[in-house]
């Protein structure tokens, strides 16, 4: 039996500072001076991203990825006792 699960997303992007990667999961922080004061968002996501991991007892690792970008894994523990939720019959509306 599988005792957790994890979501990897990568980005691409500029170069980042490893040890500046942690500061991202902070409300209202962003890395390049690019990205502060050019309405390209309010630097919210990865802190809400943290907050529920949190909540669910996961774990939230950013790294820097060495051409550019962020590799962001969230692993969360299972807590279904291992079983596989069923997908939605589109067809009838029904659980297949």
């Amino acid at each position: 039996m599988i005792a957790a699960v994890s979501l990897v997303v990568e980005s691409s992007g500029p170069v980042l500072d490893q040890r500046r990667v942690a500061d991202l999961a902070q409300p209202f922080r962003r890395l390049g001076a690019d990205r502060t004061g050019s309405g390209q968002g309010s630097g919210l996501g990865l802190s809400i991203v943290a907050a529920i991991t949190q909540a669910h007892h996961g774990t939230l690792d950013l790294r820097a990825r060495p051409g550019g970008g962020l590799r962001v894994t969230i692993t969360l523990p299972r807590t279904d006792g291992g079983a596989t939720a069923e997908a939605p019959n589109t067809e009838t509306g029904g659980v297949r």
